[in-house]
């Protein structure tokens, strides 16, 4: 308009940045603000690590803001509102699992461990305390997964504050009396209930008392919906739901009186893992997200920056389907997923693993892009509030909450399938002493 009506001439052309982090170190150039990120930077266990460290740090660095509190960086947002339970949900998942993963890879607990306890009980009381009121079965779902993935391992009672609320009526809503999802629940609401009724860790009572069937439902609703095309938008946590409702009912079926005391804690050794309903759609979303990951190629000088990312259009730069035609933090949702199926020889066998990790460790480089360091933290009022956070894009400095959540769950994901997978052979089980 200002072109045909003003005669306004507008000259697009590449500028050149560069930023001194701290006094006495050297300059480093900035490509859209942020310096480039190189694969190399995550491609070693170590750098992961640290990557997971700085967002779980970031995470807690927001829990303990009194001007933030759990909202987007510098707002406070509103404690009541069903948006606010979820984010403070999405932020306990990921902090209790990031929190159990190192409890259980048994290093040495990093100094800020006693702070990330604290912050995860604080996420999980504010999350239920929001949450209390409302009627939403996605956000009852997500509450719910948040409180229920602090439970340690093995153990039965919940949270006293969560036994106060009826959680399972509120998630019960989502379905109509046939058992089916009802129509307004979308795709990734589905997928977030069912992964919410699916217990880490089951019990034989379980069948009596009604949990294994409700989580059997959930699941199977949710996967009525896994072979259209909003596949991705069910990720991760349908695929987790699947994944973890296979080992659930091994665990409530098999008869563990005729098997060795320690066999639950290394059940895929004594119960062989059954194949996965849904393995050959879970395949095909995967290739589809390949198929649309962007390489150096892709992005060319100018978006160079955006390689590794993923973009659900015909081609960078089209938005012609009413999608965002460059990548977001969004496209991390499938990766977290992808990332578990690394290590699950269910869903990806020995000879695709190689190509998988190339795929995945590009990924991982867009992600980093994303994240805030000290060459890119001058442009936030609070710098070391925002280390660490994830941006929304490359081009979109805001950092939703739920991005750098998402995030910490896919690098530990990431993490977890490289340890498993670097792992020698497990031994066969030893002979059932009479």
């Amino acid at each position: 308009k200002l072109r045909t009506e003003s005669g306004v001439r507008m000259y697009r052309f590449r500028v050149g940045q560069a930023v001194q982090p701290e006094s006495g170190k050297a300059a480093t150039a900035l490509y859209r603000g942020q310096r480039l990120g190189l694969t190399e930077e995550v491609a070693k266990l170590d750098e992961l690590r640290r990557f997971a460290g700085s967002l779980a740090s970031h995470l807690i660095l927001l829990s303990q803001s009194p001007e933030s509190g759990i909202g987007e960086v510098g707002v406070a947002g509103n404690q009541e509102s069903d948006a606010y339970a979820s984010r403070t949900a999405m932020a306990t998942v990921a902090l209790a699992q990031y929190h159990r993963w190192r409890i259980m890879e048994k290093r040495p607990p990093e100094r800020w461990l006693p702070e990330a306890t604290q912050a995860i009980e604080s996420l999980r009381d504010r999350s239920m305390a929001a949450a209390a009121k409302t009627n939403d079965p996605l956000v009852a779902a997500l509450v719910s997964a948040g409180f229920s993935a602090y439970v340690r391992p093995f153990e039965k009672e919940l949270p006293p504050e969560a036994a106060a609320v009826d959680w399972p009526r509120k998630i019960q809503g989502a379905f109509a009396s046939n058992g089916q999802f009802v129509d307004r629940m979308s795709p990734t609401a589905r997928a977030v209930i069912a992964f919410s009724l699916v217990p880490e860790w089951g019990e034989p009572d379980h069948i009596r008392w009604g949990f294994f069937t409700k989580a059997k439902t959930g699941v199977e609703s949710a996967r009525l919906g896994i072979e259209s095309p909003s596949a991705v938008a069910m990720m991760p946590w349908f695929g987790w739901a699947e994944i973890r409702f296979e080992r659930y009912e091994r665990q409530v079926r098999t008869n563990w009186l005729e098997l060795p005391a320690d066999a639950r804690r290394e059940m895929d050794n004594y119960v062989k893992p059954k194949d996965i309903p849904s393995a050959i759609a879970l395949r095909r979303m995967r290739d589809q997200c390949w198929s649309h990951q962007l390489s150096i190629t892709d992005a060319g000088e100018d978006a160079i920056d955006m390689a590794g990312g993923i973009v659900f259009t015909s081609g960078l730069g089209d938005g012609k389907s009413g999608a965002n035609p460059y990548p977001t933090w969004q496209c991390v949702r499938p990766l977290a997923f992808i990332a578990t199926m690394l290590r699950d020889p269910r869903l990806t066998e020995p000879k695709e693993r190689s190509r998988e990790i190339v795929n995945l460790m590009q990924a991982m480089r867009f992600l980093r892009q994303l994240q805030v360091d000290e060459a890119s933290a001058w442009m936030y009022p609070d710098p070391k509030l925002a280390i660490g956070g994830i941006r929304a894009s490359t081009w979109d400095n805001s950092l939703p909450v739920d991005a750098t959540s998402m995030t910490l769950l896919c690098v530990v994901e990431m993490i977890k399938s490289l340890d498993e997978l670097a792992k020698p052979p497990a031994a066969p089980p030893s002979e059932k002493k009479e």
